[in-house]
Parts: structure tokens; sequence; C-alpha cells
């Protein structure tokens, strides 16, 4: 009991250090994240959580010598990433290399763990196998712990805020107690956990996994044999299709190694499952074969991009295993031991593979730029298709080079829109879709005043209405217009005065012919489009409240093309209070 009291206190402690060193490398971050800010957070962060998991009372020198040997490597290449982009903070934002620092964190553990047996084995493949499950079972819990501490420590400040008490609700919102906080959480979780036999080898939970080893066998025979009535051209329509066959690869993976387990004693035993995993090897290929289709066609249709770079390598890597457990049940006998070799080598490509992406070798961002850039002076994309902001704030120093080449080149037709692009790009990300949006806005808010009912008389629209409007919202006018509700009507009109005293300027009333068949078959939809400066460019639009007799399209658009209406205060009143006003939008 007193070494169990013990160890939970020795990781309650490491996880507050943790927590706290945490919380010191944030806040020595500036205005703008430097070299050393990332580097020391990284440090802190991949140390003290490979510390955590690694420690072992009587071992914690190597313990931390092993921490050190993750942390410094991982450290290092996400700073060697950093340089990349135009920011450091890049690194944070582009997501993928924190993905690929977690992974490269993660899998040299197990190894590590293994490392410390009598024969020195790094590679023996029961202590991997139940080494890597339990790791991640209990770093799932301990989590799953960290959460219900703080649902008690808030409900717990919530009860106190009751009776007037609020110093618990203050301390849980300062920085440096939600660091300590979690750190100490997620440290006594794993502690207790470890006293548990079958966290430490996490059979019964394998056992239930297994129980889905059949069912993926027949959801996969089943999609291919259903897939030469479908064909692939329906398969690979979709965005999401990659996703999901890789989803379902990678699912599958899982079961073969949870059912050849970490020896044959600890297999499945049973004739039936040991034909479908065998089964579910031979299916693999396919299902790799697929994705990586899928992902193919996406970079034939629209280039590279950071994320289908990693997708494509992601395939690979799914690739890999397809073979490996192909081969392995192909060759007869062994088969489970040659797929345990597989999973050992794949792991140990993953981690070069990682090394690789966060290294100055590979670049996924100036490959992405160099792609995207060769569409468009190709002619197979135009220049609104061409992700100008991606390639100028996200994908790294390279793409602003491009781009001044780009502009230096583009035909003159597109130079001017291409540097207006640029320009909005720099000042904010929405005013870039609006540059190159507003080019196709102008040429239907043109086709709108040609045949549209505009008052008064001899008013024109204001070029306004069609800034940071999306294309389809214009289209839709357009389209409306085009429904008359009486022979040589528009089923479009728009009233331009001041509707809005509150606002400087004049504001545009909308009529529109809308098609509601479901119902009335046509009626009439009204609104206000108001220009307001410091709604960042975009027009405000007011919807009115419902209620008064509904009016058929007929009479509304006789009646305003022959200009019988009046423009008036509405029939309402306010109540106000401290100059404040209570009331009803008309």
């Amino acid at each position: 009991m007193k070494d169990a009291m013990a160890e939970r206190l020795l990781r309650a402690g490491l996880g507050a250090l943790a927590g706290l060193s945490v919380w010191a490398a944030i806040e020595t971050w500036g205005a703008a994240m430097s070299l050393a800010d990332l580097f020391l957070t990284m440090l802190a962060v991949v140390f003290f959580g490979a510390l955590l998991l690694l420690f072992r009372r009587g071992q914690a020198r190597q313990s931390v010598l092993h921490a050190a040997v993750i942390a410094v490597p991982v450290a290092g290449l996400m700073a060697s990433a950093s340089l990349r982009y135009n920011e450091t903070f890049g690194v944070i934002e582009a997501a993928s290399p924190l993905v690929v620092a977690f992974f490269l964190a993660a899998l040299p553990i197990p190894f590590l763990i293994s490392m410390q047996r009598a024969d020195g084995d790094w590679r023996h493949y029961p202590t991997l196998f139940t080494v890597s499950w339990a790791l991640a079972l209990k770093s799932l819990a301990a989590l799953l712990f960290v959460g219900i501490v703080w649902a008690v420590m808030m409900l717990s400040a919530a009860l106190l805020l009751l009776v007037g008490i609020g110093f618990l609700e203050r301390l849980l919102h300062e920085h440096v107690v939600i660091w300590l906080l979690n750190g100490v959480a997620f440290g006594l979780g794993l502690a207790v956990l470890g006293e548990l036999a079958d966290i430490v080898v996490p059979r019964p939970v394998l056992r239930l996994l297994r129980l889905f080893l059949p069912v993926m066998v027949v959801v996969e025979a089943l999609f291919l044999l259903g897939l030469p009535f479908r064909g692939l051209g329906e398969l690979f329509g979709g965005r999401s299709t990659a996703g999901v066959l890789m989803a379902i690869a990678i699912g599958a993976i899982g079961l073969i190694s949870i059912a050849v387990a970490e020896a044959d004693s600890e297999a499945v035993q049973g004739r039936f499952q040991r034909l479908a995993a065998r089964v579910l090897a031979m299916l693999l290929p396919l299902i790799a074969a697929l994705a990586a289709w899928a992902i193919w066609l996406r970079v034939r249709d629209y280039g590279w991009t950071p994320d289908r770079i990693a997708a494509a390598l992601g395939a690979a890597l799914v690739a890999g295993y397809a073979i490996c457990y192909a081969v392995a049940v192909l060759r007869g006998d062994g088969w489970m031991a040659r797929l345990r070799r597989a999973n050992v080598a794949m792991a140990l490509a993953l981690i070069l593979l990682g090394v690789l992406w966060l290294s100055p070798v590979f670049d996924a961002g100036a490959i992405s730029v160099r792609s995207q850039i060769a569409r468009y002076q190709a002619g197979a994309a135009r220049l609104d298709q061409l992700p100008v902001r991606k390639i100028l704030m996200d994908w790294g120093r390279t793409g602003p080079q491009a781009l001044d080449r780009l502009r230096a080149e583009a035909p003159d037709a597109d130079r001017a829109r291409l540097a207006d692009a640029i320009s909005a790009a720099e000042a904010d990300r929405y005013g870039l879709t609006k540059t190159l949006q507003q080019g196709g806005n102008n040429a239907r808010l043109g086709d709108l005043a040609a045949r549209a009912i505009i008052l008064p008389e001899g008013a024109a629209l204001p070029d306004w209405l069609g800034e940071g409007q999306p294309g389809g919202k214009l289209a839709g006018w357009l389209s409306d217009c085009g429904r008359a509700p009486a022979p040589g009507l528009p089923g479009c009109a728009f009233v331009i005065a001041d509707f809005v005293s509150a606002i400087p300027g004049e504001e545009v009333m909308v009529f529109l012919n809308k098609d509601v068949a479901a119902r009335s078959g046509q009626q009439v939809e009204q609104f206000i489009e108001i220009w307001n400066p410091d709604n960042d460019g975009h027009p405000i639009t007011l919807y009115p409240m419902p209620g008064g007799r509904a009016l058929s399209p007929r009479t509304v658009f006789s009646a305003l093309a022959s200009g019988n209406y009046r423009i008036g205060p509405a029939n309402l009143r306010a109540l106000f209070i401290d100059g404040v006003e209570f009331g009803v939008t008309p």
C-alpha cells in the first residue's frame, strides 16, 4: 500500500512539474513566437509526456535519458520545419507537423521500454505489442480522468458561487492552475491505472476488438462485390472516398494485428477467426489500391496540396502494410510470425517518414506551390481557382516568391487581378475571396440592372451591392428576376432610399419573385441590403418580421413598375430606456 501511494505521489509530482514546465514555456511567447519559444515548448511537452509514460521507480536516470533522447530530436525537427514558414507559429497553424511530431514522440517509446529488457532486445515483439496497447489505453483513460477532474472542479466552483464564495472559480481561470491541474491529474491517473494488471496487459479489451474481425471481412467483401455494379466513376465522385477507404484499411490493419497478438499462443485460435484474419489480409491490398487511386484522381484534377501529399504518404504506408500482410499469408505456414516482423518494420518506416516530413529534405508546401502554379500556367486552372492566400500565407516561404514571379509572367488580363488578390490576401483572408469574386459579381450586377425594376426612376444599383456577396447569391437573384409574375414584368425590383435612418446613406430594398411550388406557386421575398463600412466590406441584410397581409407577386411588381407606392415611416412605436431602443423590426 505504501509503495502504491508513493508511486501515486511521484507520478502526480512529475505531472505537476510537467504542467508547470509547459506553462512556463508558453509564458515566454511574445507577440510573435520565436524559434527558441517553439523549441522550448516542444521540448517541455515531449520530454515530460514521454517521461510520464517511461518512468519507473529505481530507473529514474534511464527514464530521463530516454525521454531526452525522444524530446530533443523532435523539438529540433519542429524548429527546423518552422523555418519553411513565413512566421514561426506557421508550423503550429499548419497542424500536420504537430501530428507528425506526435507520432515521432510516441512510436519510439515501446522500443525504448523493450530495450530495458535483460537481453536488451529492442525488437522483442511480445513486449512491443503489449506495451504499445497498454500505453495507448492508459493514456486514453488518464485523459478521461483529467476530464472528470475538471468536471468535478467546475461543479465545485459553481456550488461555492451559490453561497458567494468565488475564489475557486477565479483560481480555475488562471493559466498556471490550468496546466498544473492537467499535469497532476494525468500523472495520478497513469499511476492508478498502472496498478491494474488488466491495463498493463490489456487482453480483455483486445479480445473484444477481435469480435469485429469477421464483420470487417463481410463488409469489405460486400463492398468489393458491389463495386462492379456501382462503377468506379460513381465511387470516386465524392471528396470523402479516399478518407473512408483509408480509415477502413487502417482499421483492418489494426484488427489483423490484434488477431495475431504478440505470440501464436495468444493469437486467435478458432479456425473461423484465423480464416477471417487471412482473408482480411488478402483483401487489404485491394482497399489500399482503391484509396491510392482516389487520392491520385484528386491530385490529377486539382494538383498537389500539403493535405494531399500527407494523404498520399499515408496511402503509401497503408500499401506497405497491405503488401507485407498479403505476402506473409501467401507464403503459408508461419504467416503470423512474418506479419509481426512486418509490423516492426513498418513502425520503423513510419518513424523515418516522420523525420523526412519535418526535415529540410522534404517540403510539402514548396511542392504544393509548384504544382498549383504549374496548373495555372498550363491553363488547367483559372485565376479564381488558384489558392492565392494559401500560397502566400500558409505554404511557406517559397509561396510569396513564386507569386512574385507569377505576377511578372501572368497575362495582361490577369496581372491586375492577381496583384489585387495578393494585396487582399495580405490584408485579410476574406478580402481575397471578395477580390477574386468581384469580377463575376460586377457582371451579374450589370445583368440585374438591365433586367430589374430599379426605383426611383433614373437611379442605379450601387456598386457596393455586389461587393462581398457570394456569387451564388447574385445568381439566385438573376434566376428570380427571370420568373415573371406577369408577361413583360420582371421578377425582381430594387428600391433605393434611406430606409434606416440610424445608418448614414441610402439602402436598397430588394423584392424577389420566389418559386415556392410546394405551397402557393410563387410569393414575394423582401429584405433590405445595407452598406456598413464597419462590417468588413460585406453588406448587411435585414429581413422583415413575419405578419401582415400577403400580396401576390403580380400585385407587388405591377405596383412597383407603375410607381404606385410610397415611402414613409413604419406604423410602429418603440420603448426607450436610457437611450436604448426596445422594439420590433418592421
